[in-house]
């Protein structure tokens, strides 16, 4: 059996970086660029007339940025999975892009395995984080406190809802 062909679209305002990335996915028989753009204007309506499966996104774009780029791409192509392939791993932009519909994060100083890895996973609509951004993630979410809740047990509570 083999697997269908996952359209991608690429956004990032370098051409350099543009061509790079698509040279990497074309090596792959079952990823078929369907379009590039330069900048989140020109990205909407391009996703408009490909409906790409996958949108290999950077956070830093002209005239409309990745993030709200992101939220714009989810709200009209729901199915549509988004890699954020950028330089920037502060955690407020990877909680704030999650928030937006991200399932993947690649930093572009991330080795090419990682990229088709994130790719792969994306098309079975499994999100992908690289080493990095997972460690980042990891670090928030040991830091944050969970609050305790109205619903919280007491310990004794726990031992008499246990035994029954």
């Amino acid at each position: 059996m083999t697997s269908p062909i996952r359209r991608i679209m690429i956004v990032d305002d370098h051409d350099a970086v543009r061509r790079g990335v698509r040279n990497l996915v074309e090596t792959k028989p079952y990823y078929q660029v369907v379009g590039e753009a330069a900048n989140g204007r020109d990205a909407l309506e391009l996703a408009r007339d490909t409906n790409p499966d996958i949108t290999i996104l950077d956070y830093s774009l002209p005239e409309l940025n990745g993030l709200d780029l992101a939220h714009s791409l989810k709200k009209n192509h729901p199915r549509m999975e988004i890699l954020l392939y950028t330089m920037h791993d502060r955690e407020e932009i990877i909680m704030d892009v999650l928030r937006a519909g991200v399932r993947g994060f690649v930093l572009k100083s991330d080795t090419e395995p990682h990229l088709i890895a994130a790719l792969d996973a994306l098309s079975l609509h499994r999100p992908y984080f690289s080493n990095a951004v997972s460690e980042t993630l990891l670090d928030k979410f040991l830091e944050t406190k969970p609050q305790p809740t109205a619903s919280s047990l007491t310990h004794r509570e726990r031992e008499v809802v246990q035994q029954n």
